[in-house]
């Protein structure tokens, strides 16, 4: 998970005491006694920022849970509008490239195919194929990405076009949008928080 603590603050920390030890003569002072410790992290991302899983209402709980004092949010300055590989996360698309696409396999499987082809074409110059066998048994290949919600985001909408070639008996090819996680591309399903603030952690709802 993105909450964790930041060793290296401490190294930071300990070697600017050393400088300033050898470079200024030492004083004496009166430090307070009783100091208390905290246990913090000052850089984590949310599911604002396009790349974390966790939404904010998952981000406190799992802190609570490690004992954390207090963490930092450090979200992008344009939230999921910040371009990443020249994409954002509030609209991703699958155009002509696997870029900030993931490419997977679940399931037992004799072969698979995954692979961009010049024919034939709906939109842009490429085409997703896909091919699976798997003999008594099941198994999936897939492509995969995430897609954080912007602050204001609205309804979630998808729009797809397949031209299949090929479905055999007990075969079949759908498209999901998952909140949560998924166990096929994760087993640790993380969780998420309603509109109306409920924490689930561990929950999962895939719409098929």
């Amino acid at each position: 998970m993105y909450i964790k603590f930041k060793f290296h603050y401490f190294i930071i920390l300990s070697l600017a005491i050393i400088i300033l030890g050898v470079e200024y003569p030492l004083y004496t002072s009166s430090a307070q006694n009783g100091g208390q410790w905290y246990k913090t992290d000052p850089h984590v991302h949310s599911t604002v920022s396009s790349e974390a899983l966790a939404d904010v209402g998952i981000i406190s709980y799992q802190a609570q849970q490690s004992n954390y004092d207090a963490l930092f949010l450090t979200d992008h300055n344009g939230g999921s509008n910040f371009q990443i590989q020249h994409l954002t996360a509030n609209n991703m698309a699958f155009d002509d490239s696997y870029a900030r696409w993931d490419i997977g396999t679940y399931g037992n499987l004799n072969s698979t195919q995954n692979s961009l082809e010049n024919s034939p074409v709906n939109s842009g110059s490429k085409s997703l194929y896909l091919k699976s066998t798997s003999t008594n048994s099941y198994g999936e290949s897939f492509l995969w990405t995430k897609r954080g919600p912007k602050i204001d985001a609205g309804d979630i909408s998808i729009a797809f076009s397949v031209y299949p070639q090929r479905i055999d008996f007990g075969s079949g090819a759908y498209v999901s949008v998952t909140v949560g996680g998924d166990v096929t591309i994760d087993p640790s399903v993380i969780g998420y928080t309603t509109q109306q603030g409920t924490v689930s952690p561990g929950k999962s709802t895939v719409l098929i």
